[in-house]
């Protein structure tokens, strides 16, 4: 195989794009459901503070983890897919690049823990937090790395089964220990360190699989090159995501916080739809961008038609339910009057999707610095908008905030990409699919679900007409549909 050659390999020969990506999204749902089937044990049990903690405690190992991560997993991607007999170069050299940025930092984190206690827990006494979420970053950033190689390998069973078990292993062991009388802060420790072990024994597999590749300078020069300006992107998209939780504790308390999380937990299942495709088709377009670019990009349109086609029903259905929701699994005060804060979100998870799926675009044509922009105008919107709404109008403000950062990072992007990706025309698809929608939300309004059986029947009802009617107005013939199918 030469130096260019980027045939696919592994499972990735074997399986198209539908499999694979049901296979990912299977696993992305226990996932994404992972706060919300924790939520009935640390809100209804310990109270909305707590639960507003561990979003906290996410919310820090989030911010950590996109500065010492340095995004490294895109470049092993990017050029790993293109340059196959490079891989294991690539690989070993982004290992020990990111344990010698995780060691700087737990050094710079065991001499201010106290302050960085404070400033995220507005608690100095909250040490046992901050260690924690040191050994939750150390942990996602060698599992990011180790999942790049999974992907470009073509190994996607090993990344759904590697996601999947980091989901069930915190769910298992964060709510057995609570249920044994453990405390909050307990609970994380343990998880904590069992998620460090688990990211030590895949980082292992990855240099195996790769044969143990010599680090170079050159690999470093061409990783670093890519995804450093990627940093102030996820900075500015941690901002952008997390901003609104911080001003909410401030101006509302930690009460306000918990149940807005809930309800942000319901918007971003949206995003459900946005990692299998990102994960599946990223690889390949990588593979496939230095010999047809319009095919590159033609992959990219059909990733938006899919996204946006599980949009409509989303933006229909999840205002509705989702308090129902989580009033049945949880308590009442998550889900009382959450219709107009979860309709927010959810489009605010849309403009997210779009954003998300164009960065593709931006890596292929090596134009990361214009993603980084973007987010920073798109948090700096978030954060005025944060300070002047949420006073007045507490979580609503705080989802309007989010979706008025999300819609002009995607329309920053959009315009960035457009001479090198004009893009398809969707008015067409965009009228079908809101014709398709028009039954299930009718009925949405009359009706009353009160129980998990009665939320969970009312959704699957809403995916059934939704189908039956996106055939009837021909949501099925759509391109995008047909080529994801035939595609290996």
């Amino acid at each position: 195989m030469t130096d260019t050659d980027s045939a696919p390999s592994g499972s990735s020969a074997r399986h198209g794009v539908v499999f694979e990506s049901v296979l990912v999204g299977l696993t992305q749902i226990l996932t994404k459901l992972r706060a919300l089937i924790m939520l009935p044990l640390i809100a209804g049990r310990l109270g909305e503070a707590q639960y507003g903690l561990l979003t906290q405690v996410l919310a820090m190992t989030t911010l950590l983890a996109q500065v010492t991560g340095l995004s490294i997993h895109t470049p092993l991607i990017r050029y790993g897919a293109e340059r196959r007999s490079r891989l294991g170069e690539f690989y070993s050299t982004y290992v020990l690049l990111i344990v010698g940025s995780m060691t700087a930092m737990a050094l710079l984190v065991g001499t201010s823990r106290r302050g960085m206690a404070w400033i995220f827990f507005d608690d100095a006494g909250a040490e046992g937090y901050v260690l924690s979420a040191v050994a939750l970053v150390f942990a996602a950033n060698l599992r990011q790395v180790t999942l790049g190689l999974y992907r470009v390998e073509g190994r996607i069973w090993l990344v759904s089964g590697m996601q999947l078990l980091v989901s069930v292993v915190a769910i298992v062991v964060l709510c057995g220990r609570l249920l044994v009388g453990d405390s909050l802060e307990t609970s994380i420790r343990i998880w904590a360190l069992v998620e460090l072990g688990l990211a030590v024994v895949t980082g292992a597999h990855g240099f195996v699989i790769s044969h143990f590749g010599r680090p170079t300078m050159d690999a470093l020069r061409l990783g670093l090159s890519l995804a450093l300006p990627m940093i102030p992107a996820q900075l500015a998209l941690w901002v952008i995501d997390r901003f609104d939780r911080f001003a909410l504790a401030h101006f509302r308390g930690l009460g306000v916080v918990g149940i807005y999380s809930a309800q942000y937990a319901i918007a971003s299942l949206l995003l459900m739809v946005v990692t299998p495709l990102t994960t599946v088709i990223m690889p390949r377009i990588s593979s496939v961008f230095a010999a047809d670019r319009s095919r590159a990009f033609g992959m990219l349109d059909a990733c938006l038609d899919i996204f946006v086609g599980f949009a409509a029903i989303f933006v229909t259905a999840a205002p509705f339910l989702g308090g129902p929701l989580l009033v049945a699994i949880g308590r009442e005060s998550l889900g009382l009057d959450a219709f107009p804060s979860i309709l927010v979100l959810s489009l605010g998870a849309t403009a997210w999707g779009f954003a998300s799926l164009q960065v593709m675009g931006l890596y292929m044509i090596e134009k990361t610095g214009l993603s980084a922009r973007a987010n920073a105008i798109g948090a700096a919107v978030n954060a005025i908008a944060c300070i002047v709404a949420i006073p007045s109008l507490g979580m609503i403000g705080a989802g309007i905030a989010t979706l008025l950062a999300f819609v002009c990072v995607a329309w920053i992007q959009r315009r960035a990409l457009a001479e090198a990706w004009p893009g398809s025309p969707r008015v067409g698809f965009l009228v079908r699919c809101a014709l398709a929608c028009v039954p299930h939300t009718i009925a949405l309004v009359f009706a009353r679900p009160t129980t998990l059986g009665g939320v969970i029947a009312t959704g699957l009802g809403c995916l059934a007409s939704y189908a039956t009617f996106g055939v009837f107005v021909g949501l099925h013939r759509h391109p995008s549909f047909s080529w994801l199918a035939r595609y290996e």
